[in-house]
This record gives C-alpha cells, structure tokens and sequence, in this order.
C-alpha cells in the first residue's frame, strides 16, 4: 500500500524548512534542508521520530548534525500517544516510512545508502523495531529508549554492519533496556556505541550530546584529524579535574565514537591512564563497586522471570548498605528502587502474590521531565 502525498510544499516555515502533509495523519512531517543542499549531489539524511505527547520535530536533531549537508526529516504517527504494537498499527507506520523515503529519493537527492533512523523515547522504540526490520536503513541512534521487543519480520543478520547510537540517561528507567538494546543490536550484526548521560533522567541532555554529534560527524565524513584534535581536547581538560571526576571523565571518553575511530594506541592509553586513577583511592574502592554493579545490572537485563528481578533487587540493597559512605551506594539505591517499583507494578497488574519464574511484562517507563516528549510505556 502507498500513501498519497496530499501537499508536498506549503509556506516554508523558513528559508529550508518545508511540511509533507499525508492523509490520515494528525501532523505535517517536518522537513529541514541543510544550507548547502544541492539537488545536483546525494545528501544523507535522518527521520527523527517524537515521543508519544510530542510534535514532529527538527531542532533537536538538527543541533547535533549542525546546519549542513544533512536532511532531517521530523516524523509523526498515525497512532498518537503511547506506542502500539498491534500488526495493523505497525504496519501503517511501516508505510509511512517508505512513502517519505520514496518522496526524499523523488524530490530531495537522498543518498539511498546513507538513510538513517532516530528517535526519543515512543520514537527511540519505533527507530529499535524499523532498524530490526528495515534493510534500506543505514543505521541510527536510539534514544532514551533501547530494545523491548522484535519486529514483525526482523532481519536474521544485517546485510551491513549498521552504525547504532544508543543515548540515555542513567536514571532514566529505561537505561537496562539501552543496555539490552547494546547487545541485541550487536547480536544482528550491528556496530553500536552507547553515552550515557550520568545525571540525567527520561530527557535529553540540554546541551546535547557530545556521542551523538561525533556519530553524525563520522556517517558523513570521517576525519581523524578532527577526532585527534577533539579527543585531545577533552583529555586536557579532563585531567584538570579532581581523581573521581577525572575517572568518571575518561570512562565516558572510551566510549564515544571518535575514540572508537582512533582505536590504538590512543584507546590503549586512555585505559592505562584509567588503571592508573583506578590503583589509588578515593576512586579504587568506588572502581570495585561499580564492576560488582555491572555484573547485577547484567544479570537484571539477562533475567526473564521474576524471580531473577527479585534477586537483583535484593542484590542491589544489600550492596548498597554495605558501602553507605560510597558514591556508588546512591546508585545502587537508585536500581534498588526502580527495580522494586517494578515489582510492585507486577503484583498490583496481577492482584495476587508473583508465581515462581513468571515471565517479566513490559514496565511503565519514567515520568517525562523538562518539556521532552513522554515515554510510551506510561499508561
């Protein structure tokens, strides 16, 4: 099934900026042309798609690529709201997408191998499903979302190693799902990386994101050069700090896309010059809680019965009490209660005590905060 574009071109909203306007859809689809664009060459280009109390939207993407060479197209639903994973509801979604990318090869020089997918929150889960499903896309960057469930006809490997950016804050109650969502990508094939936002909730950072620009920087042309001069940068200023800050810095620099580029012997020192701070305290003890935490917060993203939740809970507390003078204790805190607000979730949807090994259901996401659009999984 096609969709009929009723009007590709009203008023621009300014100078580069047009609406798509479809039927049956509450919107317009929001395109914004780089200030270069120049229908003579191939342009990459991102759909971004809004969170579920959101509008289509082209600032927040269009801050990270910056003003040149790429499309950004800001996507909407037919289904307004939370997302639903109905067959006929995705489906529709499905067209969608395939009508607007049809339209951008027709009108706008879209560079078909450079077709890229992103979104946050409702829209962070529908880019996870139509990355699973969609060979005509190149990649994209999940945002305060991850991966909860298969598509309906997901690919069994990807046919190229698709770059995935995977963005969220680490309060946010879907950080185990990005983490999910960093394995399963990786599990198809795909090239992910993964910045968390270390002080931040269900929202997206208000400065940006450092990961993100750099991801877009490399899908369009790449430079070590420029990453060498970034990365030095950063490294400079991030020795300025005091030991625990200067840890926390340089854990978040391995992972960002730049450092992947580089590769050795800058990831080879970056984590040398880590081992180092990591030998003497304050951050040595803090070091050895943050491995115990992982491996909990693995098993809490690897579990699939309640059971497993519950020992993760427990987990989380106790080794939070044992370290209460810790930094680290907030956070163990901080999973401790999520996880047994998702326990409570559970037994109040079931009104009876949890069974053994029940099989985990989809939790309610965080409340939304500072005006980002708000996750699907609130009812």
């Amino acid at each position: 099934m096609r969709l009929l574009l009723l009007l590709s071109l009203l008023a621009p909203l300014h100078a580069k900026t047009v609406e798509l306007r479809f039927p049956g859809l509450a919107y317009a689809i929001q395109l914004s042309l780089p200030e270069n664009f120049d229908p003579s060459r191939k342009h990459p280009a991102i759909l971004f798609y809004h969170g579920s109390n959101g509008r289509p939207d082209t600032q927040i993407i269009r801050r990270e690529t910056g003003d040149k060479d790429w499309i950004v197209v800001g996507m909407t639903y037919f289904e307004q709201g939370q997302l639903k994973l109905a067959p006929d509801n995705f489906k529709k979604e499905v067209t969608l997408y395939h009508s607007v990318r049809r339209y951008l090869l027709a009108k706008y020089a879209l560079d078909p191998k450079r077709l890229y997918i992103s979104g946050f929150s409702k829209g962070g889960w529908m880019s996870d499903l139509l990355l699973q499903q969609e060979a005509t896309l190149a990649g994209g960057a999940i945002l305060g979302a991850g991966h909860l469930h298969k598509a309906a006809r997901p690919q069994k490997r990807y046919t190229i190693e698709k770059p995935i950016f995977i963005g969220v804050g680490r309060l946010d109650g879907n950080y185990p799902f990005a983490l999910k969502g960093l394995l399963h990508h990786r599990s198809l094939g795909g090239n992910p990386v993964m910045e968390t936002w270390s002080e931040l909730a269900h929202e997206f950072p208000q400065d940006g994101s450092a990961g993100l620009r750099q991801w877009f920087a490399l899908r369009n042309k790449p430079s070590k050069m420029v990453a060498k001069i970034e990365l030095a940068t950063a490294l400079e200023e991030a020795n300025e700090l005091d030991p625990l800050a200067q840890w926390d810095q340089l854990r978040e620099m391995r992972d960002l896309p730049f450092t992947k580029l580089l590769g050795d012997p800058f990831s080879s020192e970056l984590n040398l010059q880590i081992k180092g701070l990591e030998r003497n305290e304050p951050v040595k003890t803090e070091a050895a809680l943050f491995q115990k935490h992982r491996r909990i917060l693995s098993k809490e993203i690897k579990g699939t019965s309640l059971r497993s939740l519950q020992e993760v809970n427990l987990a989380y507390i106790d080794l939070s009490d044992q370290n209460k003078t810790t930094r680290q204790a907030k956070l163990l805190l901080h999973d401790y209660n999520r996880t047994s607000n998702l326990l409570l979730h559970f037994q109040e949807q079931k009104k009876i005590a949890p069974k053994k090994n029940a099989p985990i259901k989809v939790p309610d996401g965080p409340k939304t905060e500072r005006g980002i659009p708000g996750n699907p999984l609130i009812r």
